[in-house]
C-alpha cells in the first residue's frame, strides 16, 4: 500500500499544485483498512480536473491506485487501493 500512497500523493499534487496553505492529511482505518488520503487547498477544487473523461495521464495513475475520489469545495479526499 505504500506504493500506491506515494502515487496517489504525488499525482494529486502534480495535478492540484501546492499553495502555501495546503493541508496534507494520510488516515487509516482499521474497521475497513482503508487508507484515506485528503487535500484541504485554499482555493475550491475544479472536479474537471479529475473527470473520467480527462486524458491526463497523472488522472490515469492517480485513478489506477484510487478506490473512490470524492471533492467537496476545497477539499479533495482520496481512498488508496489496497
Amino acid at each position: 500500500q505504500i506504493e500506491g500512497v506515494l502515487h496517489v500523493i504525488d499525482e494529486s499534487l502534480g495535478i492540484l499544485g501546492t499553495a502555501p496553505d495546503t493541508r496534507l492529511t494520510l488516515s487509516y482505518a482499521e474497521q475497513d483498512e482503508t487508507l484515506q488520503f485528503i487535500i484541504n487547498c485554499p482555493k475550491p477544487i475544479n472536479p474537471d480536473l479529475f473527470g473520467a473523461d480527462s486524458d491526463d495521464i497523472a488522472v490515469t495513475i492517480l485513478r489506477n491506485f484510487s478506490r473512490d475520489i470524492n471533492i467537496e469545495g476545497n477539499v479533495i479526499s482520496i481512498k488508496v487501493e489496497n
